[in-house]
């Protein structure tokens, strides 16, 4: 494989980039159009510089921090299949300086074309309390490293999640406190990932004394679990599990018998994006076995139910076994019609 490199630094630079390729020189000198453009194999050669649109530094509360860089390359006159960004930081007092290189791989004239890069982000190892500034080129921007906020962890008096999904379905859970004495606090689910506690955290309350009870609601958006079952431990210790079923897994209708609407509180302080959810309540026929009801609300206001449940045994007269499934909805404000089955209920989520 042999690629032109474009980079800050100075100078040509040499980098393992290998190839089986037999390189055919035209008589110009530039390879035939099956040939990487570049005839002597191994070394990567000055072009035009990568462009710094601008920075934007993240700083998180483990005194790490994360820099987007955006920039522009001007590619060569060449369709380019791999392009390969690499960005080294280095640290000096309060200054970060990174220094960015972008390698254009497998160019040639019937190469595949793909774009180049246009945003690298850029992981800032730990920095001490203070403001530290970072350069990329003539950009910079600033890492505001603070003391973590003082957070209290709450056992919510509410989880809303659902029990099924489908695979390639973000997972997402409403934690609802409905009063604390702690005043002024932002509510918080610290990222969360399977193995992990679904926490619902309190932080930078206000030191006052006297204050009127309020509720508090955190969302959490993610990850995409795996096929399967996955446990969900929750604030006071208990699990739930999730289970996934694979996209490709059998379906069969269910009779909807149910369908409540769930919006959220605006009295309630909350964190993340507001979320909706609807309860559908049915049965599946089946002869042994349970329902495995599959629920997926893919144009926003209809909800499809389903069954993955297999059935095992053969009876002359199945027997409807009833279920309650939940599935979030991400709705702004107005008012909304919400089917499921045949059964439709009006929605109205206020700004």
């Amino acid at each position: 494989m042999v690629r032109e490199r474009l980079s800050l630094a100075l100078g040509l630079l040499v980098v393992g980039c290998s190839t089986g390729a037999t390189v055919i020189d035209g008589p110009d000198g530039i390879g035939n159009e099956d040939t990487p453009f570049f005839p002597d194999t191994g070394t990567c050669a000055a072009a035009d510089p990568i462009a710094i649109d601008h920075l934007d530094c993240v700083a998180n509360d483990d005194g790490t921090g994360t820099v987007t860089a955006h920039f522009t390359v001007t590619a060569p006159g060449a369709c380019c299949a791999d392009w390969l960004p690499t960005a080294t930081p280095t640290y000096a007092g309060s200054d970060v300086t990174i220094a960015l290189d972008v390698s254009a791989c497998n160019c040639c004239a019937s190469c595949a074309c793909s774009a180049p890069p246009t945003q690298l982000e850029i992981p800032i190892a730990t920095l001490p309390l203070g403001d530290h500034v970072v350069h990329l080129g003539a950009a910079s921007c600033t890492l505001a490293i603070r003391e973590p906020a003082a957070c209290t962890a709450l056992i919510p008096n509410e989880v809303r999640m659902p029990h099924f999904m489908h695979e390639g379905a973000t997972f997402g859970a409403t934690l609802i406190a409905n009063a604390s004495l702690l005043c002024g606090c932002t509510p918080s689910i610290p990222p969360w990932t399977p193995g992990n506690t679904l926490r619902l955290d309190l932080c930078s309350c206000a030191t006052t004394t006297t204050c009127t009870p309020t509720g508090y609601e955190a969302n959490v958006f993610g990850p995409i679990l795996p096929v399967g079952d996955t446990v969900v431990t929750l604030p006071d210790g208990s699990t739930r599990t999730v289970t996934v079923v694979d996209r490709d897994a059998p379906l069969h209708d269910v009779e909807v018998t149910g369908l409540r609407l769930l919006g959220y509180d605006g009295t309630r302080v909350r964190s993340g994006s507001p979320v909706a959810w609807a309860v559908v309540s049915g049965t599946d026929a089946l002869c042994c076995g349970t329902p495995i009801p599959v629920l997926d609300a893919a144009d926003g206001v209809g909800v499809d139910v389903h069954s993955a449940a297999v059935d095992t045994c053969d009876c002359a007269t199945p027997t409807p076994r009833p279920f309650e499934e939940w599935v979030p909805m991400y709705l702004g404000a107005g008012t909304y019609t919400i089917r499921a089955g045949n059964i439709f209920q009006v929605l109205t989520i206020a700004p």
